[in-house]
């Protein structure tokens, strides 16, 4: 096998690895996050729907908690863009860094 094919072998595998396991990672973390805020908002509404009920809010205050949170949702789903972005971005710089150490050691 020539040096080349060594060097395309060796550092597809090692991409792919790295690749599967930080997509894996990211994946995780975001449904998990997700998963405690939807809690979380669930919680909330289901408390304010109580007070509701018992008249300790009125329909317009329940309508003001919601469009609030409505609000931290969004703030919430553009902060995980931007991690997830991040993350994707610092992923192709260790898979551009690979290749080309990879590379500089077949050619010296």
């Amino acid at each position: 096998m020539s040096k080349l094919d060594e060097f395309i072998q060796e550092t597809g595998d090692t991409a792919k690895d790295l690749l599967k396991k930080e997509v894996k990672s990211l994946v995780e973390d975001m449904r998990s996050d997700s998963k405690d805020f939807l809690k979380e908002t669930g919680d909330l509404i289901e408390g304010w729907l109580i007070r509701r009920a018992k008249g300790e809010l009125s329909n317009t205050e329940l309508e003001r908690l919601i469009e609030a949170r409505k609000y931290e949702a969004e703030q919430y789903l553009n902060t995980k863009d931007i991690q997830a972005r991040a993350r994707v971005e610092r992923l192709a710089d260790r898979l551009i860094d690979l290749i080309t150490n990879s590379a500089i050691d077949v050619i010296f």
